[in-house]
């Protein structure tokens, strides 16, 4: 599998989201990249990236609570999540600071939900982008508002 530079993940969701015009009525992109496709694919396949992904899914989570939910021992988890974040597949959003003073960051699925479909020897992936993960972006941002 080629690897996909950190982020490009992301920006080429949101590129695909973008262009296939969606953005007034709906948060659902279809991928469009075969790499993407195969890097979503090979994440939901990998049993501990899954399971941190659905961890995330419904609202955002700590490491700790991450880790506790999806009992990984802690190295594993925090490789898990760096490379989820690397490929764009999970985002930090605003941390919280906590009674010491530390700050608490918040990990969260960029997507809510997720089609696949097979047509034809033909992958077909949709995901349904979190709220979240269009408020990080500009780019949807400036074309928005």
């Amino acid at each position: 599998m080629s690897k996909i530079p950190p982020i490009h993940c992301l920006n080429t969701i949101l590129q695909d989201f973008l262009t296939q015009g969606s953005i007034k009525n709906s948060r659902w992109v279809t991928i469009q990249s075969p790499s993407v496709a195969r890097l979503i694919l090979a994440s939901l396949g990998d049993e501990d990236k899954k399971n941190i992904l659905n961890a995330v899914l419904d609202e955002p989570r700590t490491f700790m609570e991450i880790i506790e939910i999806t009992g990984l021992p802690a190295s594993s988890a925090y490789r898990k999540i760096c490379t989820l974040i690397d490929n764009g597949l999970l985002i930090d959003l605003n941390s919280d600071t906590n009674s010491d003073g530390k700050r608490k960051i918040k990990y969260k699925s960029i997507f809510q939900n997720i089609e696949i479909n097979i047509e034809k020897n033909k992958i077909i992936i949709k995901i349904l982008l979190t709220k979240e993960s269009m408020e990080k972006s500009i780019a949807i941002q400036t074309i928005r508002y």
